[in-house]
């Protein structure tokens, strides 16, 4: 019985993992009952079956997003903010009258 799957988005790791374990059972069947050619096919598609679940693997740890506490803003976001401060600020700055800023009276 020869298992290949191939990877696809709804292969999960546990359905690719428990088809190599199908293949390496089924090998170790065939050398024991003399079929070495036949061990030696499963064999090479077992390697790809494992060649595929490392893959796997590699996907899933790489679509992890680490979560981190906080908030961040992009230095765009950041660098607007200021502009609007300043443009702000200067309108304030413009409208008060030199005695509310503690000044002498013009």
């Amino acid at each position: 019985m020869l298992v290949m799957e191939t990877s696809t988005p709804n292969t999960s790791l546990t359905d690719l993992t428990a088809a190599l374990r199908e293949n390496i059972l089924e090998a170790q069947d065939m050398l024991a009952r003399g079929d070495v050619k036949g061990a030696e096919a499963l064999g090479k598609a077992t390697l790809q079956l494992i060649r595929a679940v490392e893959a796997q693997v590699k996907l899933e740890a790489s679509n992890t997003d680490e979560q981190t506490e906080g908030v961040f803003y992009a230095a765009d976001d950041i660098a607007a903010a200021r502009a609007e401060l300043v443009r702000r600020l200067d309108r304030i700055a413009a409208t008060i009258r030199p005695d509310e800023m503690g000044g002498a009276p013009a």
